[in-house]
């Protein structure tokens, strides 16, 4: 007996001494794949147990799920018992460490693949109740000592924070990779919008855009495709972020495309426009757009406005009239049809296209600044040039929104025709 105990004293020792190694090892893991494999091998190492298991709640669920086992083969089986363990967690919730699961109290020997856990052990941090370590019996077919649970207890409570700061810093390495691929996708979409706007005698023109968010789903363009015409073209992408701005620089490539090539009918452009982003792209996804051709000569202008907020046409002496002919969004309808408009800038007059930022804005109250409140400012810089009128609008719904945090992308573009 004294041989005996002295046996167990020296595993005692043994397995004191791995479990605190294990637990200053935890300080320097900074993967939580790596915390798990190194945790699973040393508790099979210093107790001698035929199984571990860790299982971790997902947080946006809540719902338990097995991360880990060892050895190989424990996953499936371990799977099995996630009711059982959810059973235990909810006993971790009421407070504890352990929690010893209802198993048959008669031993009978098995394979290590198939041991069934006895014992679960609560992973706790910052963020509260993690999950827990499932322990099968022992190889020695020896139950837990009070030592072996206080070691244990001390041990997932070391654990848990490294699991934690693990998640943290793998969450701030996505934040940061997703931050990366952000900026490169602003840099590009930033490319898209034109860099210099059109020159033409006689004609002023002015052309903003401010996203949300690190990347929008605005689009406007300026561009002549020939010396006699200036193409104008706004459009609004459903959604925010990174997807509706891929849907808008095709949308882009494709109005260039077809407009260089040839100034002709608009409807057709649109019906391309509309079968492409069907196609292509989710359900949910579609775009509305103004597009219209101004000739430079006499100031006509063609256009379709396929669901977009209508372009304001403010006349020399003050009269104003909205460009709304053309049809649905585009993307939104198979087989849609568009219909052309036509309107005619007269000298001393101003088109003012933008998106629905600028009316949808909201202040502190929730108010919207709306079609009349852009109209009233419009008219009252008829007067202006483009630069001026774009500032002025601009202005006006910042003072507006009175600091409230700008809620849609914002765009905004002033054709106007000298007098």
């Amino acid at each position: 007996m004294r041989g005996f105990d002295r046996k167990r004293a020296s595993e005692s020792r043994e397995a004191r001494r791995l479990i605190l190694g294990l637990g200053r090892d935890l300080l320097t893991l900074r993967e939580t794949e790596d915390v798990l494999k190194q945790a699973c091998s040393a508790l099979m190492e210093a107790l001698q147990a035929r199984r571990v298991a860790f299982f971790l709640r997902d947080r946006p669920h809540g719902q338990i799920r097995l991360v880990w086992g060892c050895p190989a083969g424990v996953g499936h089986t371990a799977a099995l018992l996630e009711g059982r363990v959810a059973e235990g967690l909810t006993a971790f919730e009421e407070g504890g460490y352990w929690w010893e699961m209802p198993v048959n109290r008669v031993r009978v020997p098995a394979p290590d693949s198939e041991a069934p856990f006895e014992l679960l052990v609560a992973l706790r941090a910052g963020m509260g109740l993690l999950g827990c370590i499932a322990l099968a019996g022992r190889s020695a077919g020896r139950p837990y000592t009070r030592e072996d649970m206080e070691l244990l207890a001390t041990l997932a409570t070391q654990m848990g924070f490294a699991l934690e700061n693990a998640t943290l810093l793998e969450a701030a390495k996505r934040e940061a990779e997703h931050g990366r691929e952000l900026a490169i996708a602003r840099r590009v979409q930033e490319g898209l919008f034109p860099a210099a706007l059109p020159q033409h005698g006689g004609w002023d023109f002015a052309a903003v855009c401010r996203p949300a968010r690190a990347v929008g789903g605005d689009y406007y363009d300026l561009f002549a495709p020939d010396r006699g015409h200036v193409v104008v073209a706004l459009g609004d992408v459903s959604g925010k972020g990174l997807g509706p701005s891929l849907t808008m620089s095709a949308v882009h490539a494709l109005i260039r495309n077809h407009l260089r090539r040839s100034v002709g009918d608009l409807p057709v452009l649109m019906g391309q426009l509309n079968q492409h982003i069907l196609e292509s792209s989710s359900p949910d996804t579609f775009v509305t757009l103004y597009v219209g051709v101004v000739d430079t000569a006499d100031g006509s202008v063609r256009y379709v406005n396929a669901g977009h907020n209508p372009p304001l046409l403010i006349g020399d002496g003050g009269a104003e009239r909205y460009l709304s002919d053309g049809g649905v969004p585009v993307g939104m309808l198979d087989g849609a049809l568009y219909a052309e408009g036509s309107a005619t800038i007269d000298p001393g007059c101003t088109l003012v296209v933008y998106s629905d930022g600028i009316t949808e804005a909201r202040n502190r109250k929730r108010d919207f600044y709306g079609e009349e409140r852009l109209a009233s400012e419009a008219l009252g810089l008829r007067d202006r040039d483009a630069g001026d009128v774009l500032d002025g609008i601009i202005s006006s719904v910042d003072r507006f929104a009175g600091g409230a945090e700008q809620a849609d992308d914002l765009s905004l573009v002033v054709v106007r025709r000298l007098p």
